[in-house]
């Protein structure tokens, strides 16, 4: 919806809001624990999901509380992100499958 209407900050930081919530139910059913983290690398490293994109990614969270920031997001880049979160939930699907 974001992403149709231009607000492609917005998308971005519910990419990443997507990818992390994905990433932290693995680690619940992994672990037994919610990780106190919104890192998306240091997410990725304890379950088991990797793409290099995370880092960026991780900074549309701190960029929705301070947009003020210089930094522009163009839907090429929109599209990658969106791949790596659909990636992430689908990841997360399969080891929610898993016995823990």
């Amino acid at each position: 919806m974001n992403l149709k209407a231009g607000n492609l900050d917005v998308a971005a930081f519910e990419i990443h809001q997507a990818i992390e919530l994905a990433l932290k139910a693995v680690h619940i059913h992994k672990f037994g624990s919610r990780p106190y983290t919104h890192n998306l690398v240091e997410l990725g490293k304890a379950v088991g999901f990797d793409d290099p994109n995370l880092e960026f990614i991780t900074f549309m969270y701190t960029y929705a509380r301070y947009p003020e920031a210089p930094i522009e997001i163009s839907k090429e880049r929109l599209e990658v992100f969106i791949n790596v979160a659909e990636r992430a939930i689908k990841f997360a699907e399969q080891e929610l499958e898993k016995e823990p």
